[in-house]
């Protein structure tokens, strides 16, 4: 019997090369397929690798990505009030995102195949946690779910219309105001200078800014930043761009 102490699992796993009949339809725990050949399983609580993921290397350098190794993460991200794991597509062909309500189809997904919970990878990575806008004095918070179920009370605080109780929205829980995501965002004039934003294309972390003197170009349109900006904060990187050339932007502006 071949026995497998794997990192991601407190228990040993063992060898099955999945010949035995079993009514049972078994899953990986790393990638989330149906396991239909071999695998390493544990004998205590019901936990699966497929082969190919249980023998998968911890770190890797990939022609893809040379400058960094890629190392192998033991869990997939979860979403504050999603109970499940969810998965990377690298494109998907249809349905909407839980997050900003705008179609998936053909973009960067994380997607929960237990309950079909869509979000876009730039919502989930790039939405900033706070924000300030003009309609509010306070801060306003990135919220994941509506815990009012009264419908008088799904409504955007800012352009006075519906807001869906399904989709991400900021709050502001002193004065009780919810606001949809591009209402905030869209309208860069309200946007907060300072705020810090993480983008999927981008390794460092951004922060808005205002450019007032020397107007560097923007790394992916080439014309100068007049006006509202992502710059990089690591020193050694010069990396600008226009705040409506950010993928945060153009993800707020589908929706």
């Amino acid at each position: 019997m071949e026995v497998l102490p794997h990192f991601s699992h407190v228990h040993p796993l063992v060898f099955n090369d999945g010949r035995s009949h079993e009514s049972e339809e078994v899953y990986c725990c790393a990638c989330g397929e149906l396991v239909s050949g071999p695998r390493f399983s544990c004998v205590d609580c019901g936990f699966h690798l497929d082969k190919n993921c249980a023998e998968a290397p911890v770190e890797m350098n990939h022609p893809f990505h040379r400058q960094h190794n890629l190392k192998l993460m033991t869990s997939s991200p979860y979403v504050e009030g999603h109970e499940h794991l969810l998965l990377l597509y690298i494109t998907y062909l249809g349905g909407y995102c839980n997050a900003c309500g705008g179609s998936i189809g053909g973009y960067k997904v994380y997607r929960c195949k237990a309950c079909y919970f869509n979000v876009h990878y730039g919502c989930l990575t790039s939405l900033p946690q706070t924000t300030w806008h003009k309609s509010d004095r306070h801060c306003l918070i990135l919220t994941y779910h509506e815990d009012n179920d009264y419908s008088q009370y799904h409504y955007c605080d800012v352009c006075e219309k519906e807001r869906s109780p399904n989709t991400w929205f900021y709050h502001c829980p002193i004065c009780d105001n919810s606001a949809h995501l591009s209402c905030v965002l869209r309208g860069s004039q309200f946007l907060k200078r300072g705020i810090k934003i993480k983008e999927s294309d981008h390794p460092h972390t951004l922060m808005i800014v205002e450019k007032v003197y020397d107007y560097p170009e923007c790394h992916k349109c080439g014309h100068r930043c007049m006006d509202l900006a992502l710059e990089c904060l690591d020193a050694e990187c010069k990396y600008i761009i226009h705040w409506e050339c950010s993928t945060t932007f153009q993800y707020i502006r589908s929706a």
